[in-house]
Formats: C-alpha cells, structure tokens, sequence
C-alpha cells in the first residue's frame, strides 16, 4: 500500500494535487526500482516508483480532489513529532553503547584523570538526552491537548532533538577512541542513522525558519496589544 500525491491539474499549482491510497499488488504500469543506497537507516527500504499509463479509480481518492497538499502539510507536521524521538532515540543508544563499553573496562567507578574525563563527559551527555526528552513529552502534551496545532513548537522539537542525535551520537563514537567504528558497538551505526532525521519531514533550515517567523508574528501581536 502506498499513498501517492498527484497532480490532477498542472495549471492549479497546488490547488492540482489529490491523494490516492494504492494498492500496488497487480497494478499495471507500476513498477519498483532497486534499493537505494544510502549513508544510514538501510534496514528502512528506499526505492523509486514508477508509474506508465496507471489508471488509478476515484474510489482510491482519499478526501476531495485538489485537498492533497493540505493533507500532506498536516501530515508531515505529525511525522515531525516521529522524527524528533529518532533523533532523541539515536542520542540514547550511542550513549548506552558508550556506558556499556566504559563499564565492561571499569572506567565508571575509576578514579583515573582519563576515567574521569570520560565520566564528566557521560554526565553531560546524560543531561543534554534529559532535556531533549523533557522537551519533546512537554510538545507532545501541547499538541495533544491545546485546541491550536503548536506548528513553531513541533518545528523546535524536530529541529533539537535531532540535531541533538547526531551530534551526540558523533561525541559518543569519539568517546569510544580506537573502538568507535566498531560495528559490534554500535555507536557508528547511531551516527550514520541520525543524519537523515535532520533532513527529512522538512530539513533542519526549514524548521528554523518556520520558528523565525513564529518569532517575528509573536512580536508584531505584542506590538499591537501595547
């Protein structure tokens, strides 16, 4: 099953695009190409599809016809949310690699000025992981309950934690020194997957600046009311 954006009018811009649920099984003219390949998430099939001559029937029409785009935006908004705890989850298994590693060798309890130096780096890290998953349950609870979508919020949230996984996930595999590429660890597998989360469901500059105009808006309604 795939759900596929097509334009039923080019001369509408965007107004043009509908929503279809396929079923691809036993389609004509469907086709899909080989798996790309990608830096990460290669467990997560990536391909090309192809389309010649479908004819594809209104029933596979999901809402009103020209309501594509609007569904795509409040789509990708929600999957925004799912890309934020990737992120937030790429930080917490690297950093689990890391701990792991450390209290196989001992280096937790030991009062070695190298062991300590891992140790401050683990409690920072520890707290940043705390703090990004603060913030993403408090965005979730927003969006659950207020009766406005909090789109800035999301924006925020996506933007920082997954910043936060790749960046983490890259200090964790350099905690680990010689053994930081070592695929039985995992942390390198962290940093590979953690990349893409900054890019997908709207790239990272576009979250800043949906937040910069949320920014400029609050200011003008506070200008206003005074």
């Amino acid at each position: 099953m795939i759900v596929l954006f097509a334009s039923v009018d080019l001369a509408r811009g965007k107004d043009g695009v509908t929503a279809f649920l396929l079923e691809t099984e036993g389609l004509e003219g469907f086709e899909v190409g080989s798996p790309m390949k990608k830096l990460g998430q290669k467990g997560a099939s990536t391909v090309t599809l192809a389309l010649q001559d479908c004819r594809i029937p209104v029933s596979r029409r999901m809402g009103e016809e020209g309501g594509g785009y609007a569904l795509l935006l409040r789509s990708v908004v929600r999957s925004r949310i799912s890309a934020a705890a990737q992120g937030l989850g790429f930080a917490q298994g690297a950093f689990d690699a890391v701990v792991s590693w450390a209290s196989d060798r001992d280096l937790l309890s030991s009062r070695a000025s190298s062991a300590q130096d891992l140790q401050f780096e683990l409690a920072r890290l520890r707290g940043e992981i705390t703090a990004a998953r603060a913030m993403l349950l408090s965005v979730c609870d927003e969006l659950d309950f207020s009766p406005k979508e909090p789109v800035a919020e999301i924006s925020l949230v996506k933007m920082h934690c997954t910043t936060l996984g790749t960046r983490v996930a890259a200090d964790c595999v350099e905690l680990l020194g010689l053994d930081g590429d070592l695929v039985s660890l995992g942390a390198e597998r962290r940093l590979r997957d953690a990349k893409i989360a900054e890019i997908y469901d709207g790239t990272n500059q576009i979250q800043s600046m949906l937040v910069a105009r949320d920014i400029s808006l609050s200011a003008e309604t506070r200008r206003a009311a005074r």
